[in-house]
């Protein structure tokens, strides 16, 4: 992890860091270095998705394999027991459609049984090393029923939530996205159907979309990070190429350098 890229991007502190490139904190997890933990964290960093706690790199040692992804925290059941009618209904129709496509993607490293509930009402899932049975309704519904306002939730009647359309004057159902990084087939999660998860869809790399940018410097960054390789974020809007490589090089912004004799200096 002491790649000059690594230390450019991540602050470790113990078991927590800070990604400086998203401004986003990550929890740093050690797993034992095997062939299967291997394959299954390739598995697990292929996604990314609202939904699911994300691993932004992994980095295997001699002995070890390093993990940085998104902190989980399973919610507590009082958590879904409290939340009114509109919110209670609209985690389970995340619940359902999550399911619904982990299924359709074969997602067994997601365990449904716990799921942390976000502050703006948006589900989050874990992820695991080991596999998981998808649950059939038996299994998730006593979950869901023990807010008063599912109780009436069964078998026969849960995939209603899913047709009934949420009231004008209700904020409406968090909308979901699952991207699938190892050949960016996209497949947006519509929570008012569930018949459109099944149309995944090619779609072309848009550089303009904060997600996609997210999951290409993410994928890049995996593949490229090496002790002789140095990775540089850039934000051309806010600085010129010139003055990018004057403040790297410990120098004062100057736009009349030639920028060509910069990087040459900088090698």
């Amino acid at each position: 992890m002491n790649s000059a890229s690594f230390s450019r991007r991540f602050t470790i502190q113990g078991r927590q860091a800070f990604d400086q490139w998203h401004d986003e904190k990550l929890s740093l997890i050690t797993v034992p270095n095997s062939p299967e933990n291997l394959a299954r964290l390739h598995k697990i960093f292929a996604f990314h998705s609202n939904f699911l706690q994300n691993i932004i790199d992994f980095i295997p040692g001699n002995f070890q394999i390093d993990i940085l992804t998104q902190p989980f925290t399973p919610s507590a059941p009082a958590a879904l027991a409290g939340q009114p009618a509109a919110a209670a209904e609209n985690i389970f129709r995340q619940y359902l459609v999550f399911l619904e496509a982990a299924r359709e993607w074969g997602m067994d490293f997601v365990d449904f049984s716990k799921f942390q509930i976000l502050p703006d009402a948006t589900l989050r899932f874990g992820w695991e090393l080991h596999g998981h049975p998808f649950p059939a309704p038996a299994a998730f519904l006593p979950i869901f029923n023990k807010n008063r306002h599912l109780r009436a939730v069964d078998e026969n009647n849960y995939l209603d939530i899913i047709k009934k359309t949420p009231k004008k004057d209700l904020p409406p159902t968090p909308s979901g996205y699952l991207y699938r990084s190892d050949d960016f087939t996209s497949n947006l999660l519509h929570s008012h159907s569930l018949f459109n998860m099944k149309a995944n869809a090619a779609i072309r790399i848009n550089t303009t979309s904060p997600r996609q940018k997210s999951i290409i410097r993410n994928n890049l960054f995996h593949a490229l990070n090496d002790e002789e390789i140095l990775l540089l974020k850039m934000d051309m809007e806010a600085m010129s190429l010139s003055d990018f490589f004057s403040v790297l090089c410990g120098k004062k912004k100057n736009c009349k350098e030639n920028p060509a004799a910069q990087v040459r200096g900088f090698r």
